[in-house]
């Protein structure tokens, strides 16, 4: 008998560190998440691509891009990697 209450104890004991634990795991990802939204720029009215491949999207999307802002700023603009 002795056991079994001090086994449940023990259970109640460790579910607070693992609440923590999966609390602490939730709030670096939500962290990490709006770190990485922070330099985003949010363009209107750009033509979605019809291919499913993501690296091909974001290319269009770059692409597109570059031809706006050398349009718009009269410069030129060359893309760096």
């Amino acid at each position: 008998m002795f056991w079994k209450q001090r086994w449940k104890q023990l259970i109640k004991t460790l579910r607070v560190p693992r609440e923590t634990l999966t609390k602490v795991k939730q709030n670096a990802k939500e962290e990490k998440l709006r770190e990485s939204k922070t330099c985003n720029l949010i363009i209107h009215n750009v033509p979605e691509p019809d291919n499913p491949n993501k690296e091909e999207r974001v290319k269009h999307d770059e692409d597109f891009c570059l031809k706006t802002f050398n349009k718009i700023l009269q410069v030129g603009l060359v893309e760096v990697t």
